[in-house]
């Protein structure tokens, strides 16, 4: 009985031990459920529980989730409106700016402020002005002494007159030997200076030659026959892409006004010859021309009714101001420098100044007389010529010096020509079916390329009246559309909706067309196994094109034509260069649109006029132009009044080129 009484008293004890466990189990349970269990949160935001202080156990609560931010208005979680721009840094004078063009892959650019434009060669936003270079040219046989070389004398003029590029004659110094004419250059102009000095011709050798601050890039000689101890020396001078010289130093043969006229002649045949294959060079002729015989029409003006280089400028003169009188004596005109129309329109001023207040200025250039100053003007303005030096013995003739400022027109802050829906309204016709087929280039010109296209060239559409500008921008698309049109009247959306469908010149994809290399331009010599048919939208052909343009813009297009059908960038600068550009005897078709070019003599008797039939000519005259009806040439008038109506603007004068004599 008793061992009953504890065998029962046990199994109560345990009972309590095992209910109080599970008790406290539960509990246990209980207190390691997540408080967020049965919280629900709006979308975007979850639950999080947070131990308070010692007044608050456990803090439950929704937090928007990471990336999102809580509107309070809403009380929902949204995703917050990013500035797209909170990361850009743009350059001075620039903003970001966030594009709402849903073709344009990256939206966010930056952008020049209100009153810059981009200059594409720096990429920097900077004020529009006048970009200007002023060179100074000099002619000099300032030779003294027993030998006809360079002393003391001449060298003390030479460093007082400061020019960028010299036509030398009598070209000797000491020995000659090229130790002592690189010192005669670097001690007398400095060491950045380059030159060309002409090679021995016999006894008596008096070479003439070129010394120039800028890069000499090419030289030569080419023969006078009427003299024995010298030849015509020639170089080519690159200041910058923009900026080309053909400079010609000469020494003519004394008191024999044929002989003079003879050379002149040579010479202007040759520069004529250049023109046809160079494209954008400035041509000067300067030196000892021993008489006025060949500064006329019949010596440098002209060469078979074209016009080579401008006779009829002002002389320069001395301090004095009398006219021109460049031997020692005063009494003849025996020196010049003389430089095609296209650089004389820039001829300015040749000034000496210490300060802006204290200045000698000549107006048509100097005819340099040390003998014409007091020894305080001298040391002023001309240090460190003494006033005897043009006294020196023997010394030959007086320097001259002009000046010439080229620049661009101001421009002003360039917009865009046209919007993009006008663009794509004019280019992209929503009717075009089988594009790969029928139209190739829908795809791949487009409205990007060609506005980076036309802010290399400001001027481009951007000179002149509205309503010339306008026009000029109908002519550029009249005949990029006729050159690549794929529209005709029977064709849906009509003749005038399907420009820019071509690419490639119809027929030549395949390397066929060999015709367009001009072997005998060895400046942009053929590549073995390229093609330079039309291509682009100006359908770009001939090698010297292909050669001059990738230069320009940098890239080698002799061994990569192809590129300009590969590449939208490249293929629309092509064109602007084209367009914008002189070609040998031809004008810029932008010249003739804006009102910048006037015929010459020759253009007016072969009825060459400016308006839009000019364009014809530049561009594809040999084949529609001086042809009475010619179709391709009335199709592509009638592009030109389609685009006119569409921009608004006149259509001017002189819309044919059926009585036009072609290049």
């Amino acid at each position: 009985m008793k061992l009953l009484s504890i065998l029962l008293m046990f199994f109560i004890f345990s009972s309590v031990i095992s209910c109080g466990e599970e008790e406290k189990k539960e509990e246990k349970n209980v207190n390691n459920r997540s408080l967020c269990e049965n919280v629900v949160c709006q979308d975007n935001a979850e639950c999080v529980e947070e131990k308070g202080d010692s007044y608050i156990e456990l803090s439950v609560h929704c937090e928007c989730n990471e990336g999102f931010i809580l509107d309070v208005g809403m009380n929902l979680c949204i995703y917050p409106e990013i500035d797209p721009c909170e990361n850009i840094e743009c350059q001075e004078n620039a903003e970001c700016v966030e594009g709402e063009d849903a073709y344009i892959e990256t939206p966010v650019h930056c952008e020049c402020n209100e009153g810059f434009i981009l200059n594409v060669g720096s990429n920097l936003c900077v004020r529009p002005e006048m970009k200007e270079k002023k060179i100074r040219f000099m002619a000099a046989n300032i030779t003294s002494g027993d030998n006809q070389a360079y002393e003391e004398e001449g060298i003390r003029i030479f460093k007082a007159l400061k020019a960028d590029i010299i036509m030398i004659q009598e070209f000797n110094y000491k020995s000659n030997s090229k130790t002592d004419v690189d010192n005669f250059v670097e001690t007398t102009f400095g060491a950045e200076y380059s030159y060309f000095k002409g090679t021995p011709n016999g006894n008596g050798d008096i070479p003439n030659g070129v010394i120039s601050k800028y890069p000499i890039t090419k030289s030569g000689e080419w023969v006078d026959p009427r003299v024995s101890d010298r030849k015509i020396d020639w170089v080519e001078i690159k200041v910058n892409n923009d900026i080309k010289f053909f400079v010609v130093s000469v020494h003519l043969k004394g008191q024999e006004d044929s002989s003079q006229i003879t050379a002149a002649q040579i010479i202007a045949k040759k520069i004529s010859e250049h023109k046809k294959v160079n494209l954008g060079y400035y041509y000067i002729v300067g030196g000892d021309f021993n008489g006025e015989a060949a500064v006329s029409n019949e010596g440098f003006g002209k060469y078979n009714n074209e016009n080579i280089f401008f006779v009829d400028g002002d002389f320069p003169k001395s301090e004095y101001g009398d006219d021109g009188n460049t031997n020692r004596s005063r009494t003849a005109k025996l020196d010049f420098i003389l430089v095609d129309e296209n650089l004389q329109k820039f001829q300015t001023s040749t000034d000496y100044c210490i300060s802006d207040d204290s200045c000698k200025k000549y107006e048509d250039g100097l005819v340099f007389d040390s003998r014409d100053y007091s020894s305080s003007d001298l040391s002023t303005y001309f240090s460190p010529v003494e006033s005897s030096d043009c006294e020196a013995k023997n010394m030959q003739h007086l320097a001259i010096v002009k000046d010439f400022l080229i620049s661009d027109k101001v421009i002003e802050e360039k917009k865009d020509i046209l919007t993009k829906e006008e663009f794509n309204s004019i280019f992209k016709n929503p009717l075009a079916v089988n594009k790969d087929i029928w139209c190739p280039g829908y795809d791949f010109y487009n409205y990007e390329d060609f506005i980076t296209a036309t802010k290399e060239y400001p001027l481009f559409g951007n000179e002149g009246s509205e309503e010339i500008k306008k026009r000029e921008i109908a002519a550029f698309l009249a005949n990029i559309s006729r050159e690549t049109t794929g529209g005709a009247d029977d064709i849906a959306g009509g003749r005038y909706l399907w420009g820019l469908c071509w690419i490639e010149q119809i027929a030549c994809e395949d390397g066929s067309c060999t015709q367009y290399c001009q072997e005998s331009n060895t400046e942009y010599s053929c590549v073995d196994g390229k093609t330079y048919h039309g291509r682009g939208p100006i359908q770009l052909t001939w090698n010297y094109n292909y050669g001059a343009v990738g230069e320009k813009i940098g890239v080698d297009l002799l061994s990569n034509p192809e590129l300009v059908s590969t590449n939208a960038s490249i293929s629309f600068r092509t064109a602007l260069w084209f367009w914008m550009t002189a070609q040998g005897l031809k004008p810029s078709a932008h010249d003739v649109m804006v009102g910048n070019w006037t015929p010459n003599d020759d253009d007016i008797s072969k009825n060459r006029k400016p308006g839009f039939g000019m364009t014809i000519n530049i561009i594809n005259g040999k084949n529609e132009c001086a042809k009475p009806d010619d179709s391709r040439m009335l199709d592509r008038v009638e592009h030109f009044k389609f685009f006119s109506e569409l921009l608004n603007t006149t259509i001017g004068e002189n819309i044919y080129c059926d009585e036009m004599e072609h290049y």
